[in-house]
């Protein structure tokens, strides 16, 4: 097992780690019970590559991101950890223009960062719609779309736990930037390159 990311929901573990036909593990905390779930392929309840996870306690709903396929899929987990038409809500497809990376939730939104026209960030509705693009990425954009630009612009991104700012970090281009709200919108506090 070699996961890309953990997302820790209640009582439950879940790693992204994509092998034997499967994208996640589920370890329950409760009785350390796991299996592995989301089977791989390209129909319907099934995914090509899983980027994000997201669990909405209010509505008992997780979502889950395939950046291949642009799709979130919102499943109903009070009747399991099964994914499939029975537990399916609905499948909201991301608009081809724009292809996102990495979620997080930001109050009751998400910031996402990838590739939004020459902007490096998306603040998204509950419904994953796109409310307003932000940040501009570092460095040349020439290759913008690009798997190397990507590569060269691969960011970690979070947000604070008051929600107040949030903070992405380049992994290959020593690129650090620091946002605030204000007047609702995302505003770029500070940047720090390194030399």
């Amino acid at each position: 097992m070699m996961p890309r990311r953990l997302f820790l929901f209640d009582d439950e573990l879940f790693l992204i780690d994509k092998y034997d036909g499967h994208h996640l593990t589920r370890i329950s905390m409760r009785d350390m019970s796991c299996e592995r779930m989301a089977i791989s392929g390209n129909g319907p309840n099934e995914f090509i590559r899983i980027d994000a996870l997201y669990q909405n306690t209010e509505n008992k709903t997780i979502s889950i991101y395939d950046n291949l396929k642009q799709i979130f899929s919102i499943y109903d987990y009070t009747r399991g950890w099964e994914f499939n038409d029975k537990t399916l809500i609905d499948n909201i497809k991301v608009l081809p223009q724009n292809k996102m990376y990495s979620l997080v939730p930001y109050k009751d939104q998400f910031v996402v960062n990838g590739i939004f026209g020459h902007q490096m960030f998306a603040l998204l509705k509950p419904d994953f719609s796109i409310m307003g693009t932000f940040g501009r990425y570092p460095g040349d954009a020439s290759l913008l779309g690009s798997y190397e630009f990507y590569l060269k612009n691969q960011t970690i991104i979070h947000t604070s736990e008051d929600d107040r700012c949030f903070v992405a970090a380049g992994f290959y281009n020593d690129w650090l930037s620091f946002y605030h709200e204000k007047a609702g919108k995302l505003v770029l506090q500070k940047e720090y390159f390194s030399c």
